[in-house]
């Protein structure tokens, strides 16, 4: 060009923001502007004229660029770091392109332009973002970046060990969603209005671990948002929260356990909603049982256990089992102590050296047994009871905060059912302390009714022999006499089986001898004929019946008792048998008539004070008491009474006594 245009272009070089320099094919600066090295401490003296390489920190990637710009390539804003004269470095962008003469390569042009703070921006920026990573992946809670329609793009270490998912599985979220099914439809309905409004979102949700059990989280996800505000991609935190939620159960079931135990339940029905109450909060299932006198369970509640779970469920008696391997004690045998059994997890050798059978050890390795709290119900310091709490397919485990919740639970139960029976027993006392004075006013009744008829025919016909003994004749005077002793008779009777009662519901004691039967049977039987000639009555019984062991006057008032009973039930001129025989160390007395008959429903009513058959209470008078004599009697004399019909009509009234081992 011109000379003028040569120095408008030396100018421009000269005096351009951006550095300037051209590079000989053998890397030596050939010229430069200040632009280009006075930003980095040197003088030209000191940077032209010297080879390129000796300024770069990169010094052995210079040859390669060389060598590619010799091969006509253009190289536009290739990263350099330049070695100032102070030794600090800066970050540069140069832009090449190559100079030939007669096609051989000459030199090189090359723009740089200093991009020093930007690379230590970007450098920042990779740095944080480093650091945000390193962060995530140490946090113990489980983080999730996704992007702004809510689709994963990174989980950190934490959510990979606890749900066992690799990135790629857990992006497949149709195949390995992790949320309980439970708490899917509304956990996504609050995803979804996140999503919909850029706004954060908190909820709380059961997650599945890598083994199957569940466990309550808090889900935190906010927005990162770009330049205009809008959300760009979502950060989820996810904070295990299962302790406290375990806690706020804890509380409600305390809570609703305490209402149920005040509420007007029988002991089966607070057990039952006991039991149904802790699934799930503590348990998976729970069986809450009282014994009976022997200690054994004699009613058990259980509730949880699924339609697959409860026929292995129904198999477990743990009462049976051992309290730890190798333990000298059952469970059964340390609840009666009062103990508690706590098992924190279960494993397959635990079981199969506690467990009683083969079939004790399947049912709970196929019910999943996995944690085990047993704790006694106590009343008045002794064991009533046990409740059982067991987790199974959620696969939790008891803690010694859980055992202590649940002493907590036992006690208040154990008071509660103390409570219940004591409720029932005085509502039993007050019901028998109604039947006995409704008895008792019965008794009165009957008692009065039955001891005037005789008083009366006694009082009148005394008072006939008194005013007209001299008017009457000798057949009129004798049938009064009659009445007379018969009727006293009935009152002796009366009177004797009263006081007879009375002695035995004191308790009395007396004192029992070796008797022979057969003459006391035929002394009664004698007695009766006198009152009641028209009467046959057989007495049949072998000669060599051996002596029993009896109070001779009660055992005589038995068999006068029956004689009598028969000889009010008998139609007239029908027999009355006594048989007598022996066997099995005991002699049997019975009286056999050809009354009415017994139905079967009433075999035992029949020896209650004062019960009298519908059946046959109109047929002869009474008051009920002289079959209940009868078998209080026989009782405490170590023998048995029992009443049934005969095959052929009447009735059948037996008893035995224990043969003596004494003869006369």
């Amino acid at each position: 060009g011109t000379d003028e245009e040569l120095r408008l272009l030396r100018d421009f070089f000269d005096n351009a923001s951006l550095g300037m320099h051209w590079v000989g094919a053998d890397g030596t600066i050939l010229r430069a502007n200040s632009a280009d090295y006075t930003p980095y401490g040197y003088s030209e003296e000191e940077y032209v004229g010297h080879n390129i390489a000796e300024f770069h920190v990169d010094a052995a990637a210079i040859a390669e660029i060389i060598a590619r710009l010799g091969a006509r390539e253009t190289l536009i804003d290739w990263p350099a770091r330049i070695r100032c004269k102070d030794g600090s470095v800066r970050s540069v962008l140069i832009n090449s392109s190559a100079n030939f003469h007669d096609g051989q390569f000459a030199n090189t042009r090359c723009i740089t332009r200093d991009v020093t703070r930007e690379a230590e921006s970007a450098l920042a920026i990779r740095l944080s973002e480093e650091r945000y990573r390193a962060l995530v992946r140490a946090l113990p809670a489980l983080i999730v970046t996704t992007t702004a329609a809510g689709e994963i793009e990174e989980i950190n270490e934490s959510y990979e060990a606890y749900t066992g998912l690799t990135i790629e599985q857990a992006r497949d979220w149709a195949r390995h969603n992790v949320i309980h099914p439970d708490d899917y439809a509304q956990s996504m309905d609050v995803w979804a209005q996140a999503i919909k409004t850029g706004e954060p979102m908190q909820n709380e949700m059961r997650l599945r671990r890598h083994d199957g059990a569940y466990r309550w989280y808090l889900v935190q996800a906010v927005p990162v948002r770009d330049e205009a505000g809008n959300a760009v991609r979502w950060v989820t935190v996810n904070i295990d929260i299962e302790e406290r939620k375990r806690a706020e159960a804890r509380e409600r079931y305390l809570a609703q356990t305490t209402a149920k135990l005040i509420s007007p339940l029988g002991s089966e029905g607070m057990l039952a909603e006991i039991a149904r109450l802790a699934v799930p909060v503590l348990a998976d299932v729970c069986a809450i049982g009282l014994f009976d006198d022997s200690t054994e369970t004699a009613r058990v509640e259980t509730a949880g256990a699924n339609q697959r779970e409860k026929p292995y469920v129904d198999t477990i008696h743990l009462r049976g089992w051992l309290a730890a391997p190798r333990a000298a004690l059952t469970i059964g045998e340390t609840i009666a102590s009062g103990q508690s059994i706590f098992v924190q997890d279960f494993s397959a050798s635990w079981i199969t050296s506690c467990a009683p059978n083969q079939a004790q050890i399947d049912a709970a390795s196929a019910i999943g047994a996995r944690s085990l709290i047993c704790v006694p119900l106590l009343a008045r310091g002794a064991p009533i009871g046990m409740a059982t709490f067991a987790m199974t397919q959620s696969q939790r485990s008891y803690s010694e905060r859980d055992l202590t919740l649940l002493h907590e639970v036992a006690s208040r139960l154990s008071i509660a059912i103390e409570n219940v029976q004591l409720f029932d027993e005085l509502t039993e006392t007050t019901q028998e302390l109604k039947r006995a004075n409704a008895a008792k006013d019965e008794f009165l009744g009957l008692v009065s009714h039955e001891l005037k008829t005789p008083i009366t025919t006694i009082f009148g016909n005394a008072e006939v022999l008194r005013i007209r003994d001299d008017q009457i004749d000798a057949e009129s005077r004798r049938g009064a006499l009659e009445d007379i002793a018969k009727e006293s008779g009935r009152l002796n009777r009366i009177i004797d089986n009263l006081l007879v009662l009375a002695r035995l519901e004191r308790g009395q004691q007396f004192e029992m001898e070796p008797i022979l039967l057969p003459r006391l049977v035929e002394k009664v039987v004698r007695e009766h004929r006198i009152h009641f000639p028209e009467r046959v009555v057989q007495v049949v019984a072998p000669t060599d019946l051996q002596p029993v062991l009896a109070e001779p006057l009660y055992a005589e008032q038995v068999v006068r008792n029956l004689l009598s009973n028969s000889e009010k039930y008998s139609p007239p001129g029908a027999p009355i048998e006594l048989r007598l025989a022996s066997g099995d160390g005991v002699v049997r007395v019975s009286v056999l008539d050809r009354g009415y008959g017994i139905a079967p429903e009433e075999a035992e009513s029949l020896f209650v004070p004062f019960y009298r058959s519908v059946r046959t209470s109109s047929h002869a008078a009474g008051i009920g008491i002289g079959l209940a004599v009868c078998k209080r009697l026989i009782e405490a004399q170590d023998g048995q009474i029992w009443a049934s019909s005969r095959p052929d009509g009447g009735s059948d009234f037996s008893f035995t006594l224990p043969i003596s081992d004494c003869t006369e």
